[in-house]
């Protein structure tokens, strides 16, 4: 059985009320693992319009999202082995983060890949 969403309805079975209360009110209390799951869910090409929030919080994600993007951005393995050389930017060149929100306004742009598509064409 697949569940459709965590929205109570009357037409559930007892077993999909009790299965869905038990997510909600017990399952992913921590707002860590919160946070991971709606970053994780924003990657996903076929949930990243995250219906299931408001837009204030799909903002706070998109938000999260490109700045752990940057974060990681300025710690790579090229950077690690060419040191400053590698760091150095042209004038006017943009920023990292400037770069990782584009990336971000344009993923979010495209339109989520419906469920019952292949994810690889």
């Amino acid at each position: 059985m697949i569940l459709k969403s965590m929205a109570q309805s009357d037409d559930d079975s007892p077993a999909v009320t009790d299965v869905n209360t038990a997510i909600r009110n017990e399952r992913y209390v921590d707002p860590g693992l919160q946070d991971y799951l709606h970053k994780s869910t924003a990657l996903d090409t076929q949930s990243k319009s995250l219906l299931h929030l408001d837009a204030a919080s799909r903002l706070t994600v998109y938000d999260a999202l490109t700045t752990e993007i940057v974060s990681i951005g300025q710690q790579t393995a090229m950077a690690e082995l060419f040191g400053e050389l590698f760091m150095t930017q042209e004038p006017g060149s943009k920023s990292v983060a400037k770069i990782a929100e584009e990336e971000v306004i344009l993923f979010k742009a495209v339109d989520s890949i419906p469920l019952d598509a292949d994810p690889l064409e």
